[in-house]
C-alpha cells in the first residue's frame, strides 16, 4: 500500500485512536505505522496535547462550576439557618406569651366564683365606676364628669330585675330619671376575664404580636402587655392596648388605650385604673336609691 495512503488512513483514525474507540487490530496497524512515520507520530503527539489542553479547560470549568455551586449552597444554607433561627425565636416568643395569657385567663375565670366583692374603675377622662356585689345583689354607680356637668348612673339589680337611676346636671338644675323593671345586667362586670372574647386563634395571634414583661404596679406583681390588640377588635390596627394584669388573679389593674387632648391642647394617653376588694361588701353598701326622688320612665 502506498505510504501516502497509509498516512491518510492513519490520520483519519487517530482521533478515534486517542479516544480509544478503535479495535485491537486497528491499534496495531496505527502503532506499527507511527513507529516508522515521524510525520504521523508528530500529528499524534500534537493531537494528544490538544486533547490535554481541552481536558484542562473542561476540568477548570467544572472546578469553577463546583466552586460557584458550593458558594451558592453555603449562602443558601446560611439564609436557611437564619430563617429557621428567626422562626424558632418567634415560636418560642409566641408560645411563651400564649402560656402566660392562658394562665392569666384561667386565674381570672376562677375569680368569677367570688360572690362578695367591690370593684372600682377610674380614668383620667373623668369617668368613675363602682361595683358592689353580694349574694346575687348588684349595685353599680357610674359618674362622668364633663364640661357640661356631672352625669351619674346608678343601676340596682336583685332577683333578675334591675332598676336604673340617672342624674344629669342641666341649666334648670338636677334632672333625675328612673327606668324600672329592666332585665339588663349591670353595664360593668367587676371580676371579668380580659381575654374572654378571644378564640384560641385570636389568642395565638395576640401572643405573636404582643410583648409581655413582668412588672410591678402599686405594690402588686403583674404582667405588662403592650402592643396588644383587644380580642373583640383584633384586626383594627387603630386600637392598640397597653394593659397591666395582676399575676395572682389575672384581673386587669390598668389599661391604656388611645389618646385625648388636655386643656393645653397636648395629647395624652387615656388611662383607666382598676381596684378590687373581696368579702367586704355589706347590706348597707347595696342600698337602692329612693324611687320617690326620681321621675319614672319606661325608656
Amino acid at each position: 500500500m502506498d505510504e501516502k495512503i497509509k498516512c491518510k488512513i492513519v490520520e483519519d483514525l487517530l482521533p478515534n485512536y486517542i479516544e480509544k474507540l478503535t479495535s485491537k487490530e486497528t491499534n496495531e496497524f496505527i502503532e506499527n505505522h507511527i513507529k516508522e512515520c515521524d510525520s504521523c507520530k508528530n500529528i499524534l503527539d500534537n493531537m494528544k496535547k490538544d486533547v490535554k489542553v481541552e481536558e484542562k479547560k473542561e476540568n477548570k470549568k467544572q472546578v469553577n462550576y463546583i466552586k460557584k455551586y458550593n458558594k451558592k449552597l453555603k449562602v443558601l444554607k446560611g439564609i436557611a439557618f437564619i430563617v429557621l433561627a428567626i422562626v424558632a425565636i418567634l415560636l418560642i416568643h409566641t408560645f411563651r406569651n400564649l402560656i402566660i395569657i392562658k394562665d392569666l385567663s384561667n386565674k381570672a375565670n376562677s375569680m368569677k366564683n367570688i360572690t362578695n366583692y367591690y370593684a372600682k374603675t377610674e380614668s383620667n377622662q373623668g369617668m368613675k365606676t363602682q361595683f358592689y356585689v353580694k349574694d346575687n345583689v348588684y349595685l353599680l354607680t357610674l359618674e362622668n364628669h364633663t364640661p357640661d356637668g356631672l352625669r351619674k348612673l346608678t343601676r340596682y339589680k336583685k332577683d333578675g330585675v334591675s332598676n336604673t337611676y340617672i342624674e344629669t346636671e342641666t341649666e334648670e338644675g338636677l334632672k333625675k330619671v328612673a327606668i324600672l323593671n329592666s332585665s339588663e345586667m349591670p353595664t360593668v362586670q367587676g371580676l371579668s376575664n380580659w381575654f374572654d372574647e378571644g378564640s384560641f386563634g385570636q389568642l395565638f395571634l395576640m401572643s405573636f404580636f404582643s410583648i409581655i414583661r413582668k412588672n410591678d404596679l402599686n405594690g402588686k406583681e403583674c404582667y405588662k402587655i403592650y402592643y396588644l390588640t383587644s380580642p373583640s377588635i383584633l384586626y383594627d390596627e387603630s386600637n392598640r392596648f397597653e394593659v397591666y394584669l395582676e399575676k395572682d388573679t389575672g384581673l386587669l389593674l390598668r389599661q391604656q388605650n388611645g389618646k385625648m387632648m388636655d386643656e393645653n391642647g397636648v395629647y395624652k394617653p387615656i388611662i383607666t385604673n382598676y381596684e378590687y376588694k373581696y368579702n367586704i361588701v355589706k347590706d348597707d353598701d347595696l342600698k337602692e336609691p329612693d324611687i320617690n326622688e326620681y321621675e319614672i320612665t319606661n325608656n
